[in-house]
């Protein structure tokens, strides 16, 4: 494996969330439902904050990528370290209580559920409160924490499969990227960003010697909405990785 500096890791982290967020250019977008809220910023003031919030994000992304790269990571270790970008990438940008009415009457649902069902239904500040029409999936709010349970559980077998040989790094990119940004969507804000910190960190962490750099905003996300699903949008990425080598 050949070493990537945090140099050429920043820079490429760096150029793929300005490629592809839209938040990075100062753009509060709240276009997928009426219920999800306006950011704090705007303009200037947004592309500022979420400057200083990408710095710290790189930092973070990269330490941990390095701490774990040796290290057996379970689901765990995942929702800890994915939740902290989150709250990274939102500093400054919403007030911790701008969903609170929402998520109270999540939560009420959650515990009639809970009682009705025997599931342990969860509520996570960190997600969204309402539904998204344009995935395949089509998960509501009330049953995120049980698609997250899972899909820390299979990228962590996943992320195993890399490092053993016995699965690209392309689909491992994939996988994260359609489910994080596309098919789960659960952040309340910033899951591109988010998605971005996700498939540099595990190019780091499955101890791969090439880093995705990114194509333009629509091919990233025509390909995340193609039929074909992760096959798809492991091409995409096979495409990404190709232009580090050249």
């Amino acid at each position: 494996m050949t070493d990537i500096s945090f140099d050429v890791f920043e820079q490429v982290f760096r150029d793929n969330i300005n490629t592809r967020s839209r938040t990075a250019k100062g753009k509060s977008d709240t276009a997928s439902s009426s219920t999800k809220k306006k950011l704090l910023l705007e303009g200037e003031d947004l592309k500022k904050q979420v400057e200083l919030n990408t710095k710290l994000l790189i930092k973070g992304t990269w330490t941990h990528g390095n701490n774990y790269k040796n290290t057996l990571i379970n689901a765990l270790h995942l929702r800890i370290i994915m939740e902290g970008w989150f709250d990274i990438n939102t500093q400054g940008l919403q007030r911790l209580d701008v969903y609170k009415e929402e998520l109270a009457a999540l939560g009420k649902t959650a515990t009639e559920l809970s009682l009705r069902y025997g599931r342990n239904y969860k509520i996570n500040r960190r997600y969204r409160v309402w539904p998204v029409s344009y995935t395949t999936l089509n998960i509501q709010p009330i049953d995120l924490e049980f698609f997250m349970d899972e899909f820390y559980v299979t990228l962590s077998n996943k992320i195993q499969k890399v490092r053993e040989g016995n699965l690209s790094q392309a689909e491992l990119l994939a996988f994260a990227d359609l489910m994080i940004d596309g098919e789960i969507h659960p952040w309340s804000d910033g899951c591109g960003r988010i998605s971005t910190a996700v498939v540099m960190w595990l190019s780091v962490v499955s101890g791969c010697s090439k880093l995705p750099i990114f194509g333009t905003r629509e091919k990233h996300y025509a390909s995340i909405r193609e039929v074909e699903g992760c096959v798809a949008h492991a091409r995409y990425f096979e495409a990404c990785l190709r232009r580090f080598e050249q």
